[in-house]
């Protein structure tokens, strides 16, 4: 099983807002991810007006869900 973190809007640096349950349920050995939400400014690329928004983050989750094909908790915040 693996759990996969989804950190709300206007968050940069998501896997902060997680690593400290990510670290008892690897403590378990339970996998977690974060995903990189790219209109939070995480994939390099400004966010805002004209950046990436909802539907890129949607491919992004999208891709991390897609990655493995064992059991998946997501856990998503705001």
């Amino acid at each position: 099983m693996r759990v996969v973190f989804v950190h709300g809007a206007c968050v940069r640096d998501g896997s902060w807002w997680w690593h400290r349950t990510a670290e008892l349920l690897q403590e378990r050995g339970v996998l977690s991810v974060v995903p990189v939400l790219p209109s939070c400014g995480e994939a390099g690329l400004p966010g805002g007006v004209g950046g990436p928004g909802l539907s890129e983050d949607v491919a992004a989750v999208r891709q991390v869900l897609q990655a493995g094909d064992e059991p998946t908790v997501v856990v998503a915040h705001s």
